[in-house]
This record gives structure tokens, sequence and C-alpha cells, in this order.
């Protein structure tokens, strides 16, 4: 059998033979316990100025921005001041209220001014001197008259009412069941009704907001004065004897209030411009 080798033997007492030391890896510099560690600086993109991070250098103030407080003042005036003219606006357009008739009963002749002007009544118009006589005696008011539209029955009333000084009714119930207290023609249709100008109809209404006819205007009136005894016929051609308002429409030919036509229309709307002077030409 082969006998296997073996190692050469060192001999006895000689030195090992080192071997050479592994490299071994840097490790990079230990910052000493409780130092802060230093901070790079920011690296800035070449020929961009430095800008500090928006860090601002203690005790410092901050730069405020001008013209900024201007602009919002400026802005709040001219928002108090749209404010302050749309209130204007609402308070003058209510003033004007075109239904100048609603006027509370108590403060119908007070503050009225010596000279009044309407905006839809002109110096030349042939009503004229009527509105301005109702206005300045209380008997109309506001700043329209609406000369063109119909009269309606408790403006009629009211009108009537009123030039006679607003007398106090005796009557606490209304008579008719579309007449309540808090209607602004209350105490002139209840005086009209203790007066006999009106009467309770079959439906048991007085239909304040119907136009005023013609011949219930210068029935208004006539009554109103006592319906003094007429006599003779009426000048118009469609006013018979046998009619109800036949010796109101005399009357008031005989008093001037309207001058004798071919035709009177009793059952055409009386317009207010109408209305008015049938009262100036009575009252004035």
């Amino acid at each position: 059998m082969p006998q296997q080798q073996r190692p050469v033997q060192q001999p006895y007492g000689q030195p090992m033979q080192q071997r050479p030391p592994m490299p071994q890896q840097q490790r990079p510099a230990q910052q000493p316990y409780g130092q802060p560690m230093q901070q790079r600086p920011v690296q800035q993109p070449y020929g961009q100025p430095v800008y500090n991070n928006y860090q601002q250098n203690y005790g410092m103030p901050q730069k405020k921005k001008k013209g900024k407080g201007l602009i919002i003042a400026i802005i709040a005036v001219i928002l108090l001041a749209a404010i302050g003219a749309g209130i204007f606006f609402i308070l003058r357009s209510r003033q004007g209220d075109t239904n100048t008739d609603t006027k509370t009963n108590t403060d119908a002749n007070k503050d009225i001014p010596e000279t009044v002007n309407y905006y839809d009544v002109d110096e030349t118009d042939w009503y004229y001197d009527a509105v301005m006589w109702a206005a300045r005696n209380g008997i109309a008011g506001g700043n329209m008259f609406l000369p063109e539209e119909p009269c309606e029955r408790a403006q009629a009333l009211t009108f009537i009412w009123r030039v006679k000084g607003m007398p106090k009714p005796s009557l606490k119930v209304s008579p008719f069941t579309d007449v309540t207290e808090k209607d602004y023609f209350y105490k002139p249709v209840l005086w009209a009704f203790e007066n006999g100008l009106i009467s309770v109809s079959g439906d048991g209404q007085f239909h304040p907001g119907d136009a005023t006819t013609r011949a219930q205007a210068v029935t208004f009136l006539y009554r109103a004065e006592g319906s003094p005894a007429q006599s003779g016929t009426s000048s118009f051609g469609d006013v018979g004897t046998d009619e109800w308002y036949a010796p109101a429409v005399i009357w008031a030919e005989n008093r001037g209030l309207i001058s004798a036509d071919s035709a009177f229309y009793p059952e055409d709307a009386c317009i207010r411009a109408m209305y008015i002077t049938f009262l100036y030409r009575c009252y004035k």
C-alpha cells in the first residue's frame, strides 16, 4: 500500500509565518456625543439668488406689502356706498307708492305742502287745478295721482269723507262683509252708510275695489249734499227720468259739475281725474 505523504512539520521552536492583515473598511468619523451635526449648506442652482429658505433673521420685522390696506379700505367704502344707495332708493320708492289713497285716517291732513308736484300731472292738463286743490287740502297725497285710472268705490267715498273733515262714524261694526277695521276705507264707508250715501246690497258686500261708475260718482256727491229735490229733466239723451240716478245727474248739471252733452254714459267708469274735478267744482 502506498503511504500518504504528510506535510512537512515545522521544527519545534520556530515562529509561525504571519499572514498579512486584511484591509479594513474605513468607518466615517464619529461625531462627539452631544455635539450638533454640521449641516451642509443648501446647494443653490447656478445663477439663482440665495433665498435663505424663507427664514427671517431673528429680531427683524417681516416686510409688509405696500398698498394692501389701502385697497381693502377703498373696497369697503364702495360697498358701504352701494348699500346706502340701495336703501335710499328703496325708501324713496315706498314713499312714492302709487296707491296714495291707502293713507291712515289719522294723518290724512298732516304736513300737506303748499306746493305739490305730481309726476303724472302737468300744468296744461284740464284737471290740473282740481288735483292741486285736492293735494293741498289733504284729499289726495303722494307724488303720483294716476289721473287716467278708474276711481275705485273705496277711494271715491274716502275722498268725500276727507272733504267733510273726516267725521267719526258712530257704528262700531261694519254692515259689509268685505269691509273690516284694518281697511284704510273702514271709517269712510261706515260714515257713508250712516249718511245714506250707500246701502247694503243683496250679497252683503261693498265691493270696494270695483270701479265707480259715472252714475255712482254724481250720486255719491248728490247724497252727501243731502239729496236736494230736483225738477225738470236731464239734458243728456241717455238719462231717462225714471232712472235711479236721474235726480243726481240733474243736480250735477245745475251745480255745474258736468256740462250738457249728447250722452252722459252713466255705466262707464269714472276716472280719478274726473272724480276729483267733480269734487273740486262742488267744494272749492
